[in-house]
Order: C-alpha cells, then structure tokens, then sequence
C-alpha cells in the first residue's frame, strides 16, 4: 500500500476516478456538483494498492483551519482500515485544526479518529451531513 499527495496530472486523475465511482456510481451524487472548483487549488491524496487506486480525499486550506473532503474508499476496500490510514497521513502531514463535513452514516467512522460534531446537520448532494473538527499537533 502506498499513500501519496497526488502532484501530477495521471494522480489527480486517479483520485476523481475513485471519488467517481464512490461519490457518483454508488451514492448517485450528480457529477457535476461532486467536482467543484476547489479542486483546482486544494491538495489531492491517494492510496495505491498493487497499482490500482483503491482510496482518495482532499484537503482545502483555509486561514485558520484545514478542510478534509471527499473522502472516500472504494468498497471492495472498506473495512480495512485503509480510510483510517489515508485520514492519519493527511492529518499528520498537515497539522493543526481540521474541519470536515461528514455523512451521518461515517459518523462513528470520524469519532473513533478523534473529530467532534458540532453544529446542525444539513444536506449536501442529498445527504445528511454534520460538520466535525479535530486539532492535531
């Protein structure tokens, strides 16, 4: 397994195939909103297994805090601790105040990695999401 940032152009692209067959083939997110213009400037992920993207998320850095999304594990590799790992990289990597939107079915997910809710829920791509932060030093 190998965790990396995503610095060219055939890893960006491994990352949105990921993010597409999670985020638009499973869950039915509309294409068109699950890329945004934050991934031209934010900074990609990516897990690799025997060559083949198997997990992906992004990172938008804002003043005071670091916003993690569009996390994702192809489900063939759920379960595996995989998520977990690619969370634990970018965190350590980065540092300081994260902030993310979580899907209430991930809630447990990000709990046992340390976030804390907070705030109401809302809908996004017709999802139910909760804002979460955790400060990692």
């Amino acid at each position: 397994m190998i965790i990396k940032e995503a610095k060219n152009q055939k890893d960006f692209f491994m990352c949105m195939k990921v993010r597409g067959q999670v985020f638009v083939d499973e869950q039915h997110v509309k294409s068109e909103i699950e890329i945004d213009d934050l991934d031209q400037t934010c900074r990609h992920f990516l897990i690799m297994i025997d060559d083949q993207p198997v997990a992906a998320m992004r990172a938008v850095s804002y003043e005071n805090y670091t916003k993690l999304g569009r996390i994702c594990v192809l489900k063939k590799y759920r379960h595996q601790g995989i998520g977990e790992q690619l969370v634990h990289y970018v965190t350590h990597l980065i540092k300081g105040e994260f902030r993310l939107g979580a899907q209430l079915h991930a809630l447990a997910f990000y709990e046992h990695l340390g976030f804390i809710s907070y705030g109401d829920e809302f809908i996004e791509a017709a999802i139910v999401h909760i804002m979460m932060k955790k400060v990692v030093e």
